[in-house]
This record gives C-alpha cells, structure tokens and sequence, in this order.
C-alpha cells in the first residue's frame, strides 16, 4: 500500500523551514524553531538515524533551556551524591517530560 505522504519531501520540508530561522533569529521564534527540530528529531528516530535525531534533540535544548548550566550541573551533583532528588521537569524547560528518553537513547545506541 502506498503511504499518504512521502517522509522525504516531509524532510526537505522541515529543512528549508528550519532555515528561515536562523542563528540569533528572535527569541519568539524559538518555539516554532523548536517544534521543527522537535518534528525532524523525531523522524531522524522512526528512521533509525539516531545519531541526527540525538543532535536535532539536543538543539531544542539549546533554544529552550531557561536555567544556566551552572544550575543544572547543580542540580545533577546534588542529586548524585544523594542530597536531593533531580526532579528533570524542574530543570531547564523541560515541563512536560516528553524528553526523558533522549538518555535511553543515548545509552543503548551507544552515543556517549
């Protein structure tokens, strides 16, 4: 059976939009930019590329984090050692917790 749309052109697709958003681009454009990646992360995944899905996953955290690294590094050393729990929404932007399996990604496809 055929499919209803052609994954391809959806890649060509979220390319040329992603590049009309450029580097240093408004930050009311992050959102959408960040949908983007988030869409093209996410067929880099179903297509089994996972080292571009990992790096298009990583660049959402790069427009949407609200906290510095300091904090998060923080937070990540606190929780090691015991102090307290990291609690992953509350770092950065991640809100939702729709991004918890980027660690499992990284782990068993090896792309520490």
């Amino acid at each position: 059976a055929d499919a209803l749309f052609d994954i391809q052109d959806l890649k060509i697709f979220f390319e040329e939009r992603l590049k009309d958003y450029v580097e240093g681009f408004q930050p009311q454009f992050y959102q959408t930019k960040a949908l983007i990646l988030e869409a093209q992360a996410n067929i880099y995944f179903m297509e089994g590329d996972f080292q571009h899905a990992l790096e298009a996953y990583l660049s959402i955290g790069d427009l949407l984090i609200a906290d510095t690294v300091s904090l998060v590094e923080d937070a990540a050393i606190e929780s090691v050692i015991g102090e307290k729990r990291l609690d992953v929404d509350t770092v950065g932007n991640a809100g939702t917790g729709r991004y918890h399996h980027i660690l499992a990604l990284i782990q068993s496809h090896d792309l520490h």
